[in-house]
């Protein structure tokens, strides 16, 4: 699956911890959703951090190098685990809801996250998925079009 509006030869190597928070967050919703997993850290259970509010928060990251860079005293136990896109959606958002806990998304080595609750993650994950589909239904269009086609097929029959 293709981001939206990026063809493949516009990705360039970036370092991503340089980057803002909104673009970290932008790069970790891309990630999960094209590699369909997430990751953290698990040892009979996954890790937590909290706020300064007091909230449980769960600590995601787009790819286990980013998570392997915060294994430290604390987690030094912990595996850097994946967990499915699916089991995200379907288990652990409604759990971090149920909890009233938030997920703690691309925490840094320097302790640096994104604080997002599992509704806004999930919507944005859906907000995301949808862009994506309307990218490759309106690709299709174009290159049925393009192929001299005198109208597009219909996506439902």
């Amino acid at each position: 699956m293709r981001a939206p509006n990026q063809s493949p030869s516009q990705a360039q190597p970036v370092n991503v911890l340089e980057m803002d928070a909104k673009q970290r967050y932008a790069y970790f919703i891309r990630k999960i959703v094209s590699e369909r997993q997430v990751w953290g850290l698990y040892a009979d259970g996954w890790a937590v951090s909290g706020t300064v509010d007091g909230k449980m928060a769960l600590p995601l990251w787009p790819e286990a190098k980013y998570a392997q860079l915060c294994k430290n005293k604390l987690w030094a136990k912990h595996e850097v685990t994946a967990m499915s896109l699916k089991t995200l959606v379907e288990q652990l958002i409604p759990l971090l809801i149920e909890q009233k806990a938030i997920a703690s998304v691309f925490l840094t080595p320097d302790w640096k996250s994104i604080l997002i609750t599992p509704e806004q993650l999930l919507a944005d994950i859906k907000r995301y998925l949808y862009a994506c589909f309307q990218d490759e239904k309106n690709q299709q269009i174009h290159d049925e079009l393009s192929a001299g086609a005198d109208k597009p097929k219909p996506f439902f029959s």
